[in-house]
């Protein structure tokens, strides 16, 4: 998705001349903003599969809009009263998952549904799951002003600079320009998108 209309350019880019090839130089800059950022800012539905430590873990992508579905299973191994191996699949009703929808991190609910209650004297009965998968919308519904400022920037950047490996290139006045960066996520950029950035705890 592109994170700047072409009516924003004026205000977010003022300085770049990318006249007649806006949409281009836009979609261009998002796409190199999902990459910095390995992520798309806007709201999109991830599939993630996890281990559980005591039945809780950690979504990847911010901010959890909501969870779409959910399944998990629990190792037996280590159970005398199970043949060794994983339990099948089980769906966990997602309404009984306790969710930070800002930090991911999230809570299931015991097992309780396929064990007897006969075994409960030997602590099955809340026996946690140990592993999860998660289907969930993540994102921002309203792009932040620091991904339109850092898109901005990048549009004025290409604009500007033909080739970001260059150390220095040719200007159509006839001069010369060195450049510290060779990307046009330059260390400015970067930190306004910190914040966006993926950060898998896997």
């Amino acid at each position: 998705m592109g994170y700047l209309e072409i009516s924003d350019l004026p205000a977010y880019a003022p300085e770049a001349n990318v006249t007649g090839k806006e949409a281009f130089y836009i979609a261009r800059a998002s796409a190199l903003i999902d990459t910095h950022c390995h992520r798309g800012i806007g709201v999109s539905t991830y599939t993630e599969r996890m281990d559980l430590t005591s039945g809780r873990s950690h979504l990847t992508y911010l901010p959890v809009v909501s969870l779409t579905s959910a399944r998990a299973r629990y190792d037996t191994s280590d159970n005398p009263v199970y043949s060794s191996g994983v339990t099948d699949w089980e769906d966990v009703d997602t309404d009984d998952i306790d969710i930070n929808l800002t930090t991911g991190v999230f809570i299931l609910p015991c097992v309780t549904g396929s064990i007897s209650l006969a075994l409960t004297s030997m602590d099955l009965f809340n026996t946690p799951y140990n592993e999860a998968e998660i289907v969930y919308t993540a994102g921002y519904a309203t792009i932040p002003e620091n991904v339109k400022i850092a898109c901005g920037l990048i549009i004025t950047n290409m604009s500007i600079r033909m080739n970001p490996m260059a150390v220095s290139e040719s200007m159509p006045n006839g001069l010369r320009t060195s450049y510290r960066d060779s990307s046009f996520i330059t260390p400015e950029i970067a930190t306004l998108l910190s914040k966006y950035v993926a950060k898998p705890f896997r």
